[in-house]
């Protein structure tokens, strides 16, 4: 049944799919569909219908509306949803729905929370989403996350939305455009499910053939059209139907419902009895007032606003009153009742209402709506917005406006906060104008626009001039909270945080640590990496003379990110753990995890036992604190080690679920980190080609990380292209490899380059790269925080075995198999330079040959080829004889040169 009670006619094959759907869910497959159409062609109705079927079949059944109100607050439809079917047991995460505030519980988290209640359920569930087109982006990014478990759920979730042609509303487009969403586009009702409608509205008064055909079989207009006036022909359109509907009520129940329509499609009769009387004094207190310049007498503006003496009646009606005077409206089903109160029959006849409201009386009622304490902060800003006529108002629009701001900011509705920051920037003169620009930066921030973001602070550092104070600074640190600088030198901000340097007072000891602190970071991928570590440094010793926890934590913060590098490691260490003491007496998470996934990735190279220590801790936090980056970080951290023990087992599969986890949390470098483990995977498996274009894409984003430039001249290596990897290995080693910078990543970038020329054969590579590495012999290496890449050892062994120091290299290569038999790890590809005679080796002497390679001794050797130890010894001799090696060490070498 729809709003009026007439039944559904038609839409049998979209209840039938939805009812298939249902179906579905109760075996634990759940679906989204999206049902779609124009104003008035059945969503609502269907809805209702299948909602009624769905109770039918057993299935539980939650409605959530997206209001088509001004103003609504945010994730309205998700509130409605929570609060039913969390009653009783409220989770500490459902706060920001529940009671309209964020606490410390983080967005994702309470994603996850109501992801958990509507899935951990014994029966299906059908979720109904009305008016999708109206939600806020913060609801529609729930959506979006709720998505990806609805496979694995006893969940349908049904939306309708307002079908707006070729494209989806903004917002919605990335949730409709999943392959895995059933879209049900409702069209016009065909013929004989016209004349069925018709026949039941006003059987006999007007041609159902010429009805449909005026109204492209849309079910709604073919009512009121068929509702309107029956003295005469059909109206022309069904806003003029509407009208002549209104135009026959009483004239005290067509001001209520004026004022009923600017509050929004739902109401309740206190609202608009508040409304009438609040907007009747609006017009008292303009006596004689002041507007744009023009004096207006009273009794002009009263006779303009109030319209007739209907309407000053209906001013001062009461609850009770305005309920009398809405009767007759319901009675002609141009309103329904709901559980709190009236809604009108379709958002049609509140839009007719709304238009048809003389504009002074409009708004002096969107004035005395913007006053109603009751009403929602974000509703009294949509209507203050809407009346600007003088300075106050203006001052109020902005006022609210930055209320609203906070209220979405409580709710964890980032999104929204931006949009009413924004609102109040329209609002607010331009000398004014600072402080709502930095928080409008930051809100688009969190939001993750990050275009919105840096406009705002650019436009907030103009304000605040080339002049001494702390303005600068407070913009240039803003706007460092929310850049992504990973990986890149963000050369504006450098700029900013520098000349806000210059230009700070003496006195601002505190914000001086802080942007020095800041600077060390954003220029620490570049050339003026020693630089930071002194910068560093000084930011140091600079909190320690404040004596101020905070103000040393940041410092510190700053000191650990840049000592990353092949050397300082002790000192970085140290550096880590005050942090964690900091931080943790502080009740600083963020600066916490921080700390401890440097600690973990120096863990990596140190032993096994540091780093279940460590990893731990950073695992025991994500639990504490339910932070997810802290989560995806022990996430990464664990994929790593299964990238090295078990690459040709689940590590692809560990590696998808961590990005996955990664980009659903907003971790910016999840692709990025995905990217090089799958590299760090497939080159030991013969698919080294399947990771080029990701490596490529990732070079294109990072053109400073010279790491992905030494994986991919490895890659070419691998894949036979010698020209275009020599090229390459020549120009990252040349001058002593000064093109690769001694970062966290210096060490990695060597090893790769290390293979690359073991595999071609390169000399001169080699000698250069031996050099480089030697002083770190009996290290382990992990690229950034991502990827194992055994020890030093190993590629010592490999360049030594190129530039022809045969014993050397067996040494070298027997020690790096010891190390990666203290990690578990599987052996790592050895890779050889270009044979200088040919060597005729059968497929089990070439086997047996590249085990001896990873210092497997013969008993392993037998047991992972699944052959005997004498078997293994007759290939051995025979291998040693083809090659013309005396032992395990000449042999090595002998098939690291490829002979």
């Amino acid at each position: 049944m729809d709003g009026d009670g007439s039944p559904m006619v038609g839409r049998t094959s979209e209840r039938a799919r939805i009812s298939s759907a249902l179906r579905a869910a109760r075996d634990g497959r759940g679906a989204l569909l999206l049902v779609t159409g124009e104003p008035g062609i059945g969503k609502s109705m269907l809805a209702t219908t299948v909602a009624a079927d769905a109770r039918d079949a057993g299935a539980d059944v939650v409605w959530g509306r997206c209001r088509e109100t001004p103003g609504a607050p945010a994730f309205q439809p998700w509130t409605e949803i929570v609060r039913y079917l969390g009653r009783g047991a409220p989770a500490a995460d459902l706060g920001p729905l529940l009671a309209g505030r964020a606490a410390t519980v983080d967005r994702f988290a309470l994603f996850e929370a109501v992801t958990e209640l509507l899935v951990r359920r014994g029966r299906p569930l059908l979720v109904l989403l009305e008016d999708l087109h109206r939600a806020d982006e913060a609801s529609l990014l729930l959506l979006d996350h709720l998505l990806p478990v609805l496979d694995d759920a006893p969940v349908v979730v049904l939306g309708t939305c307002r079908d707006g042609g070729t494209e989806w509303p903004p917002g919605l487009d990335p949730v409709a455009g999943r392959s895995t969403v059933g879209v049900l586009r409702l069209g016009g009702l065909s013929a004989p499910e016209a004349r069925e409608l018709a026949g039941r509205l006003a059987a006999g008064t007007a041609d159902p053939d010429a009805l449909r055909a005026r109204c492209g079989g849309n079910p709604y207009f073919m009512s009121e059209l068929l509702r309107g006036p029956t003295d005469g022909d059909l109206p022309v359109t069904v806003a003029a139907a509407l009208a002549a509907r209104v135009g026959r009520l009483p004239p005290r129940t067509r001001a209520a419902l004026e004022a009923a329509a600017v509050l929004g499609r739902e109401f309740v009769a206190s609202d608009v009895a508040g409304l009438l009387a609040v907007a009747r004094i609006a017009v008292a207190q303009i006596d004689n007032a002041q507007i744009d310049g023009a004096r207006i007498d009273h009794a002009e503006r009263a006779s303009d606003v109030a319209g007739s003496a209907a309407a000053e009646a209906a001013a001062a009606l009461s609850a009770a009153g305005v309920e009398r005077a809405l009767a007759p409206a319901v009675a002609d089903r141009l309103l329904t009742t709901t559980g709190r109160g009236h809604a009108f029959a379709h958002v049609l006849v509140r839009d007719v209402l709304h238009a048809a409201c003389p504009a002074d009386r409009r708004t002096v009622l969107h004035h005395g709506a913007a006053g109603m304490t009751d009403l929602p902060v974000s509703e009294r800003a949509e209507h203050a917005g809407r009346v600007q006529r003088t300075a106050a108002e203006r001052e109020r629009a902005a006022r609210l406006a930055v209320e609203a701001a906070t209220e979405a900011a409580g709710r964890l509705a980032f999104e929204e906060e931006h949009t009413w920051l924004g609102r109040a920037l329209e609002h607010t003169a331009p000398g004014d104008r600072f402080g709502l620009l930095l928080a409008s930066g930051a809100a688009a921030g969190r939001a993750g626009r990050g275009d919105a973001a840096r406009t705002a602070h650019d436009q907030a550092w103009l304000l605040a001039g080339d002049r001494p104070g702390r303005r600068p600074a407070a913009v240039a640190l803003g706007l460092g909270e929310v850049v992504d600088s990973a990986g890149i030198v963000d050369a504006g901000l450098v700029r900013m945080l520098e000349r806000a340097l210059d230009l700070l007072p003496p006195a601002e000891r505190a914000t001086r640590v802080a942007l020095l602190a800041r600077l060390a970071v954003e220029i620490y991928w570049g050339p003026r990496l020693p630089e930071a570590r002194a910068v560093a440094r000084d930011a140091v010793a600079a909190a320690r003379r404040l004596g101020d926890a905070r103000t040393l934590t940041g410092a510190l913060a700053a000191q650990q990110f840049v000592l990353r590098g092949p050397a300082d490691r002790a000192e970085r260490v140290r550096t880590g753990r005050e942090l964690v003491r900091h931080a943790a007496g502080l009740g600083d998470v963020p600066a916490e995890v921080s700390a401890r996934r440097l600690l973990v990735a120096d863990a990596f190279a140190d032993s096994p036992e540091a780093l279940e220590t460590e990893l731990g801790a950073l695992e025991a936090l994500a639990e504490q604190t339910r932070r997810p980056l802290a989560r995806w970080y022990a996430m990464v951290f664990r994929t790593a080690l299964t990238c090295l023990r078990d690459p040709a087992g689940d590590a692809l599969e560990a590696i998808a679920r961590t990005e996955t986890f990664g980009r659903r949390i907003g971790a910016r470098p999840a692709g990025m980190y995905a990217t090089v483990q799958r590299f760090a995977v497939l080159r030991g498996t013969g698919r080294v080609a399947e990771a080029e274009p990701a490596l490529r894409a990732a070079i294109t984003a990072y053109p400073r990380l010279a790491t992905l430039r030494c994986g991919l001249t490895l890659l070419l290596a691998g894949t036979g292209r010698e020209r275009e990897a020599t090229a390459s290995l020549e120009a990252l080693t040349d001058d002593d490899c000064a093109a690769v910078p001694r970062d966290a990543l210096w060490l990695s970038s060597m090893v790769q380059l290390a293979e690359a020329a073991a595999a071609l054969g390169h000399r001169e590579a080699a000698a250069t790269l031996s050099a480089a590495l030697r002083p770190h012999r009996g290290e382990v290496v992990l690229q950034g925080l991502v990827a194992w890449l055994g020890a030093v050892d190993h590629h010592l062994g490999l360049l030594a075995g190129v530039l022809g120091r045969d014993a050397e290299a067996g040494a070298l290569l027997a020690a790096g198999a010891r190390t990666h038999r203290e990690w578990s790890a599987s052996a790592l590809p050895v890779r050889r330079a270009p044979a200088a005679r040919a060597v005729t080796l059968t497929r089990r002497e070439r086997q047996v040959l590249d085990l001896v390679t990873t210092g497997s001794p013969n008993k392993q050797i037998a047991r992972l080829l699944g052959i005997s130890v004498h078997t293994v010894e007759r290939h051995l001799v025979n291998g040693y004889a083809k090659l013309g090696a005396r032992n395990r060490a000449e042999a090595t070498a002998q098939v690291l040169r490829g002979r």
